[in-house]
Parts: C-alpha cells; sequence; structure tokens
C-alpha cells in the first residue's frame, strides 16, 4: 500500500503542493491513515492530486465528553487577555481545536476545516464563537497568531499564553502530549452556549462533517 502511496505523493508534488511532502507522509504512516482520508487532507489543503480515493468507513470518532474549564487566563491574537471561561462562555455556542502556527502536518488541514466551516456558517458566522488554542505559546506570540490568522482567512479566535497555562489547558480537554507538539492529534470540541456537556471529533473532519456534528448538538435537548 505505501508504495503506491509513495507514487501518489509524488504525483502530488508534481501538480505542485505548498507543503513538503515528506512530513506530511511521515503523518500520514504514523496514523495510518486510509486513502481517503489523505485525499481528504490534500483537497483541504487545496491540492489537485491526479488520483480519486475509493470511499470508505467514518475515519474519526464521536464522543459525549464533560470537562471542568481551568481557571487560567489566555491572550488572544488581538493582544486582550481573558480568563479561559470567558473565552469559552460567551454565550454562544462554541467549536474549538488545537493547533501552532509553525505546524506542516495536521495543523494546516484542521485550520483549512476551520475556516471552511466558518464560511458554511453563512449568516450565522457572527452567532458561533469558534477558537483556536495554541500548544506553543513560546513560538506563537500574539503577532505570530495574528500574522497566521490573517495568511489562512481564519476569522475565529486565536489564543495563547505562557506555558503552564497552555499546559493547563490541553490537560483540562485532554489534548496534553507530553509537551510534544509533534505528536498532536487532529481533535474538535464543540457544545451548546454553555453546556457544560461537549462533543469531541477526534481525527480529520470534513467541514461538512463538522457542520452536521455542530447542528446536531445545537439540536440536543
Amino acid at each position: 500500500m505505501w508504495v503506491g502511496l509513495n507514487m501518489r505523493m509524488h504525483r502530488v508534488m508534481e501538480v505542485g503542493s505548498f507543503f513538503k511532502a515528506a512530513p506530511f507522509l511521515l503523518w500520514v504512516k504514523q496514523y495510518r491513515c486510509a486513502p481517503s482520508q489523505m485525499a481528504l487532507a490534500l483537497a483541504l489543503l487545496g491540492c489537485a492530486p491526479a488520483f480519486a480515493a475509493t470511499p470508505e468507513p467514518r475515519i474519526w470518532q464521536q464522543s459525549a465528553q464533560t470537562y471542568a474549564i481551568p481557571t487560567i487566563k489566555m491572550v488572544g491574537a488581538d493582544g486582550i487577555t481573558r480568563p479561559m471561561a470567558k473565552v469559552l462562555n460567551d454565550g454562544r455556542p462554541t467549536v474549538m481545536t488545537f493547533m501552532y502556527s509553525s505546524c506542516t502536518t495536521v495543523c494546516p488541514i484542521v485550520n483549512q476545516t476551520m475556516v471552511q466551516f466558518e464560511q458554511l456558517l453563512g449568516a450565522e458566522r457572527s452567532k458561533v464563537n469558534t477558537v483556536s488554542i495554541s500548544i506553543d505559546p513560546t513560538y506563537d506570540t500574539v503577532q505570530k497568531l495574528a500574522e497566521h490568522a490573517k495568511r489562512t482567512g481564519a476569522s475565529g479566535a486565536f489564543y495563547t499564553g505562557d506555558p503552564g497555562a497552555s499546559e493547563a489547558v490541553q490537560r483540562a480537554f485532554n489534548v496534553w502530549r507530553g509537551g510534544d507538539k509533534m505528536n498532536h492529534r487532529p481533535v474538535f470540541l464543540l457544545r451548546a452556549k454553555n453546556d457544560v456537556a461537549w462533543v469531541r471529533l477526534d481525527g480529520l473532519v470534513t467541514p461538512k462533517d463538522l457542520m452536521l456534528a455542530y447542528r446536531q448538538t445545537l439540536a440536543r435537548p
């Protein structure tokens, strides 16, 4: 399988991709991505691979979780420091993910999923709180995150903070990987307004998958 996958990667490079094939391929191998999952990733990144993926079963997991928001403060890309509780409890439904701006593997895919989800919201966009938390606060300064948001077309909020605060929020939402940012995995967390229950999506979801999960979250009694 991997021989064919490597051949496909070379074809992708021929048509021009803005990411480096080597680290992306390592990520694909590490998490044993199916061909359809790789095709999704390439499509979200704006590539035009010269092959079609065979439809396969869903490649992400959904679960219901309850988390306690840590009593820490984070700094937004707008330069304003806010308590984490205020970041997530602003009276709107919340869709949150974790990332870091220098990432060249899974983060660009996650970011584009969020961006396209924001676009799918259309007139509802201002009614949804979309939040991206950096797991690399040392590098991701306020300026770096602001530049990242502008470069990627994201309209949601980006947050960073000191290493202690970053670790605390990662632990609180069970995404902490021992401080190894290279070992992080794609995850989206959704909830309706200030509900204590969260819907957790682990894996590479499409923007339409995320929208469906969002609609289902709002419809819960």
